[in-house]
């Protein structure tokens, strides 16, 4: 099991038909593997960093032997799982049932950078890839790229997106983020 204790981390599935979703951002204080701890399955989703992030690994073994029949491990453990649950319920609404504009504000959001006006994750060549997490066709996440510059929210430099209208990206996320 991993400890996040510092950067920020994109969780996200890849389904049998091969498109992945997102399914969160985790940022410190949080866990990797604790549902694999506890039910003992395979992870079944995929873990990537998204800036630079430090992790501290504790065997599984180490964890059972040692804090298994710990009540405040077992109550932080509880904690990030109850997290996990009431994050996934309303992010799972958010892909279902919000327009691409909603998701793709709301992405950008939990993507920006420490100073609150860029994304250093997103890089325009990387919208295929996106369009998929956020369960849309690159055309359509392309138009609303476009839409969003010619409304001055966000613009192109280079080969990344940076966020001019960091209020109005909030209202079009309406109070969603994927953390």
């Amino acid at each position: 099991m991993y400890f996040l204790v510092q950067g920020k981390l994109k969780i996200y599935t890849t389904l049998p038909n091969g498109k992945s979703l997102l399914l969160r951002f985790s940022t410190p204080l949080a866990l990797v593997g604790d549902l694999e701890l506890v039910n003992g399955k395979e992870a079944m989703n995929t873990v990537e960093s998204v800036s630079k992030s430090l992790l501290l690994g504790i065997g599984y073994r180490a964890l059972q032997n040692t804090y298994a029949e710990n009540p405040k491990f077992l109550h932080f453990m509880l904690s990030q799982v109850t997290h996990k649950l009431y994050t996934f319920s309303n992010l799972s609404s958010l892909n279902m049932l919000y327009p691409v504009e909603s998701r793709f504000a709301s992405y950008l959001l939990s993507t920006m950078g420490q100073d609150e006006s860029s994304s250093e994750e997103i890089q325009t060549s990387k919208l295929t890839e996106l369009a998929d997490m956020l369960g849309t066709s690159y055309r359509h996440l392309n138009r609303v790229v476009q839409d969003l510059c010619n409304r001055d929210i966000i613009r192109k430099v280079q080969r990344k997106l940076v966020i001019c209208d960091l209020e109005q990206l909030r209202v079009i996320a309406g109070g969603n983020i994927y953390e």
